[in-house]
């Protein structure tokens, strides 16, 4: 499985494919679903045993959302000096011009990730941007590669888990995985809409670490989540502050922004059947 570029040929509606591994390089699989706006849905789950190499021939899809959820995995785009690295816990975007190679190393060891690639064109198409708010590659055609690296914020990851337990199937599917793709795209463009990429924003870097910190801690445990106080101290901040920075960065305070994450995984309890609606309330708080 050396060469990826005809494997991402897929045209029309969606239509599941398949790479799968053999014993010798581990176990696990590589499933491209092709999406009807025109973004390919990529989502790895396996165990490698030793390094695999794929190689991307152009012409290929420009634009890539990446998520990693667990394991790392290397990439090379001819044209660019160094080796990106991604890990777990990372979100990446990565803008490649159709001409250029890109090789990735897989493993070894376990990979889950998913990817969203798409060309520039659908991207432009399904979006509304202010232009003063994120990366310029974003609203302009470029012949220079350009990568940017994130976070996988909690709302991502509660997407992800969605689309990985789909519980329909046939058509129901279809649109079920059409809707959290796009879902899960809004979260990144977001994301990149947020402070981190705003010149302008009045949210210091140390600052805005410590809010996203502050955003992991509120929904590691929502079902006993910590006040603003404790919060507060957990982060290094004072109360007031991090009040005001979480408002500017997330658009809402943090027991809002709590709150939203208990009603996200509600949710999904009652999408998957395994509680009732009283279940779930007390199940997140």
């Amino acid at each position: 499985m050396n060469n990826y570029s005809n494997a991402l040929e897929l045209k029309g509606a969606i239509k599941p494919r398949n790479l799968d591994f053999n014993d010798q390089s581990g176990s696990g699989k590589i499933q491209l679903i092709r999406l009807s706006q025109g973004i390919t849905l990529t989502i790895m789950d396996c165990i490698l045993s030793k390094p695999m190499s794929i190689k991307f021939e152009p012409p290929f899809e420009s634009f890539g959302f990446g998520f990693n959820i667990e394991g790392e995995m290397e990439v090379r785009p001819k044209g660019r000096g160094n080796v990106l690295r991604y890990k777990p816990g990372e979100t990446d975007l990565n803008a490649n011009p159709v001409e250029s190679r890109i090789d990735e190393t897989l493993g070894p060891g376990r990979l889950f990730r998913l990817c969203l690639t798409m060309d520039y064109d659908v991207l432009e198409g399904l979006s509304n941007w202010d232009s003063g708010s994120i990366p310029s590659i974003l609203l302009k055609k470029s012949s220079k590669p350009a990568h940017y690296k994130g976070k996988l914020t909690p709302p991502m990851r509660s997407v992800i888990a969605q689309i990985i337990q789909c519980p329909f199937h046939g058509s129901s599917k279809n649109l079920f995985l059409e809707g959290k793709v796009l879902e899960l795209l809004a979260h990144k463009l977001s994301y990149l809409e947020s402070p981190l990429f705003n010149p302008s924003c009045s949210v210091k870097k140390n600052d805005l670490d410590k809010v996203y910190y502050a955003s992991e801690l509120l929904t590691a445990n929502i079902e006993e989540a910590p006040g603003l106080e404790e919060l507060a101290v957990s982060v290094g901040m004072c109360r007031a502050r991090l009040h005001n920075c979480f408002c500017k960065v997330h658009g809402k305070t943090p027991f809002e922004y709590l709150q939203h994450h208990r009603l996200e995984k509600a949710m999904n309890y009652l999408a998957e059947g395994r509680m009732n609606v009283t279940e779930a309330a007390f199940a997140v708080g």
